[in-house]
């Protein structure tokens, strides 16, 4: 299977976004222009650039044996056989999501390590049937939760 799911989006929280990044923009030329603060006015320009490059765009894709989360520039590869479970949140932590409307990701890192990442698929349920279905160890447990049926052996774990 290899699926692509675009990210959620809450306006509000883009709005809230956009804001940041032209009061980064505006003030780095500002800086630039009125004050000659070359430094600062370079700095606010390379925060509201930076903001772009790393967030846009956000999507997922269930790939090979692989969910693949990308924001921006960044790019997270979580084998299938990794992921202990998968339910939906609401947590406000910084995540490549565009919606408070989440998904939270548990999952085993290379080292053992529990770790976790937040996505918001458009379809929340579908995004996890169809993670369910592409792992057979990953059981559907109600439409808002998913679980491994035995705990992870051999997971290869996420490069998060």
């Amino acid at each position: 299977m290899n699926r692509e799911y675009r990210s959620s989006v809450d306006w509000w929280l883009v709005s809230l976004w956009s804001a940041l990044m032209m009061i980064c923009l505006g003030g780095g030329v500002h800086l630039l222009q009125n004050k000659n603060d070359y430094l600062a006015g370079i700095g606010g320009i390379a925060v509201a650039v930076g903001m772009i490059v790393l967030s846009i765009p956000t999507r997922y894709r269930l790939s090979g044996e692989k969910l693949v989360v990308r924001s921006g520039l960044f790019r997270w590869k979580i084998p299938l056989d990794s992921i202990v479970s998968a339910q939906f949140s609401s947590n406000l932590l910084s995540a490549p999501a565009w919606s408070l409307k989440r998904i939270r990701v548990d999952f085993l890192r290379k080292s053992g390590r529990k770790s976790f990442v937040l996505i918001s698929p458009k379809d929340r349920t579908s995004f996890l049937r169809d993670l369910a279905d592409s792992w057979p160890e990953l059981n559907l447990v109600s439409e808002q939760r998913l679980a491994r049926r035995s705990k992870p052996s051999d997971a290869k774990g996420g490069d998060i």
